[in-house]
């Protein structure tokens, strides 16, 4: 989820630019290569849990930008993989999926210009038409996977109740490095805000967007960090309000560090 809203801000960002360069309206188009993909209880895991928060994030924030997803290389089990996703798509955001059949790559050279397009599509001995150089994914292998070592068991708890919100205030001065990691036990959402004033309940600036269902379990702590350009109080936001019974565990570091000038 944060390698994706970087992601996705630069792209807008990209969008902006591209924009006021030349008055008209931009848009992106999203290409997803399933090759390779296999049907398993990995996959099953993923699309029940943090796929569909991943694509409401996107949708709430971001769908307006998008012109279309093309899925090429789609597995003979997609349609199992669309009844499973499609519910936590909007109407709009199904609209723009479009899965490409066994002749995709003449499809696709309908919609992108083959210089944007990955030369590893070109079949070997034969003429290149695809002429972009886009490096491959890395497998991550088991001895890089989590093992556990980034809390430990003097880090800090914040406990919130089913159905209520929790809040972390942390007061900062202007131009310090703000670094934190968390976990939690279930499902939760959350944000960060600043404030002048912790008496203020209203007029709270967001600084981190508001994701308002990240699966739970963690697996591996959520990490990231920012300078405050301000001084002020930055609110660490979680909802557990989604649940009924469950009361959620987070336990969480937040370290805060001064940034010297230039």
């Amino acid at each position: 989820m944060k390698a994706l809203i970087y992601d996705l801000e630069n792209m807008l960002k990209k969008v902006m630019e591209q924009e006021a360069k030349t008055g008209e309206q931009t848009s992106i188009l999203f290409i997803m290569d399933l090759y390779g993909l296999q049907y398993n209880a990995q996959l099953l895991e993923i699309l029940q849990g943090p796929f569909p928060a991943i694509v409401t994030f996107m949708s709430e924030h971001y769908e307006e930008i998008i012109q279309c997803f093309l899925i090429v290389n789609a597995p003979l089990f997609m349609s199992a993989i669309w009844t499973i996703v499609s519910p936590f798509l909007s109407t709009r955001t199904k609209n723009k999926v479009k899965i490409l059949g066994s002749n995709w790559k003449d499809e696709i050279l309908e919609m992108v210009i083959p210089n944007v397009l990955p030369s590893s599509w070109n079949i070997p001995g034969q003429d290149p038409i695809f002429l972009a150089n886009i490096p491959s994914c890395l497998p991550c292998l088991p001895d890089f996977y989590y093992k556990g070592d980034l809390l430990n068991n003097t880090t800090e708890v914040l406990w919130v109740s089913p159905g209520k919100t929790g809040c972390i205030d942390i007061k900062v001065i202007k131009n310090s490095l703000l670094k934190w990691t968390f976990e939690a036990d279930g499902h939760f959402a959350f944000a960060m805000f600043f404030t002048e004033d912790c008496t203020e309940r209203s007029g709270s600036k967001v600084i981190y967007p508001v994701i308002k269902k990240i699966p739970g379990p963690t697996y591996v702590p959520l990490q990231d960090s920012i300078v405050s350009q301000h001084a002020g109080i930055y609110k660490f936001w979680f909802s557990n309000e989604h649940a009924w019974l469950h009361t959620l565990k987070v336990r969480y570091e937040i370290d805060i560090m001064t940034v010297e000038n230039g």
